[in-house]
């Protein structure tokens, strides 16, 4: 609101001349002009077409346009930011099919196939993983002897790696998982992992010595236990899931679908940690409110299908096609490149800030991360690489015949 105030003492001075009201009349005429222009529609050409401002606002048709690409550009984010999270509990997606329950281990008596939908199996390992749920309170974990792997939360971050590279040397031993905010008593006796998210993961592998004869690396995996804390003086029977043979989807959607598993995902997180708070409110933004019925209308799902597609086709480019990848070149001259792009299997640099692209780029293409997997550890760590690209640099493509040159004396060993 516009007010202008005229002087009564101006007004009624009798030695204010007529040539400073001429002044005045001239200094608003000016001023109302200067108004005006402030006043004028103005427009604005952008990447999501022409914005227009009337009185310095936005109009309704302008507004709808900017509510609609910022719900759009939040979804996005959410997307690309979740995606740790939502991947890794992806791994579990399906099991239940299985009849499946909180601390039921699964193992496979073959190496692994494509029967299994599961990002980056090997088909010369021999697996087993389970999903745990601390809402129950700690969770005790026996690791076999022999086996390499790790304990992972929600977001593939690791908790302590299991094996040669972990605190049991791998001789294998009694780990103890604690839920977030844990404050009860410790018993000795345990490798402890502190989770701060209340869904974690163990996964691993038994080292094969001989294709020929895979019955100790079975043996050793089924030896494995999980059971809560509160049953320690008396565990109850294990049950172990034979997945040989078995045809399951161990993968999140990408994008049908994918709001309502990261919906189902998030709900059973009990606490919100520091790191997570602005992704959480971004999620509240685009009405997806964890441990509340999510329901959009069809208009808010239309704008959520198209976001889930473009994060899936970005969060591809950037695992395909690394903005980054240049300095994780293995080899000079070469396309094979580290899978890891980082030093930190948090992904996080020296001043604690996420990593965005290395994390996306792994997260869309493999699954659980481990110290001894970025750390230079001769004789107990291991190094990934990857390629897409042949040597005239054109994608790999199924239909074509590649023939592989490897370098010799790779040093691998136990793998």
């Amino acid at each position: 609101m516009l007010v202008l105030t005229i002087s009564p003492i101006l007004a009624m001075n009798p030695s204010f001349t007529q040539a400073q009201q001429k002044d005045n009349n001239t200094l608003l005429s000016a001023n109302s002009s200067s108004i005006n222009t402030l006043n004028a529609t103005k427009t604005y050409e952008t990447r999501i077409g022409n914005l227009t401002t009337q009185f310095g606002y936005v109009p309704s048709e302008t507004a709808k346009k900017l509510n609609d690409e910022l719900f759009f550009q939040t979804a996005v984010q959410v997307y690309l930011l979740a995606l740790p999270a939502v991947s890794g509990a992806g791994i579990f997606n399906g099991i239940d099919a299985l009849g499946f329950n909180n601390t039921d281990i699964l193992y496979w008596s073959t190496p692994m196939t494509s029967d299994v939908g599961l990002l980056t199996p090997n088909t010369s390992t021999m697996y087993l993983m389970f999903p745990l749920d601390l809402s129950v309170g700690p969770i005790v974990v026996k690791a076999p002897a022999g086996l390499q792997g790790a304990i992972n939360n929600l977001y593939q971050q690791p908790l302590s790696d299991i094996g040669k590279q972990g605190p049991d040397k791998g001789m294998g031993g009694m780990y103890l998982i604690l839920p977030p905010h844990y404050n009860g008593t410790v018993p000795s006796g345990y490798f402890v992992a502190k989770s701060d998210t209340t869904q974690v993961f163990v996964v691993g592998r038994a080292f094969i010595k001989s294709y020929d004869n895979l019955t100790s690396a079975i043996n050793g995996n089924k030896e494995a236990r999980a059971y809560p804390l509160s049953q320690a003086d008396n565990p109850p029977e294990q049950k172990l899931i034979d997945m040989a043979g078995k045809q399951v989807k161990m993968q999140n959607p990408s994008t049908e679908g994918f709001w309502e598993f990261l919906h189902k995902v998030y709900s059973k997180e009990k606490y919100v940690r520091d790191e997570d708070k602005n992704l959480i409110g971004l999620m509240h933004t685009i009405g997806i409110n964890p441990g509340q019925p999510f329901n959009p209308d069809n208009s808010t799902k239309k704008i959520l299908d198209e976001a889930a597609i473009v994060g899936n086709l970005m969060a591809k480019n950037i695992g395909y096609d690394s903005p980054i990848k240049g300095s994780w070149i293995y080899y000079p001259g070469k396309n094979w490149e580290l899978g890891i792009m980082t030093d930190n299997p948090n992904f996080e640099d020296d001043r604690n800030a996420t990593q965005i692209i290395p994390r996306t780029s792994y997260v869309y293409q493999a699954i659980t991360t481990a110290d001894n997997m970025v750390k230079k550890s001769i004789g107990s760590g291991s190094k990934y690489l990857l390629n897409y690209r042949d040597g005239n640099d054109n994608f790999l493509v199924g239909s074509n015949t590649y023939k592989l040159h490897v370098p010799p004396n790779i040093p691998a060993e136990l793998f």
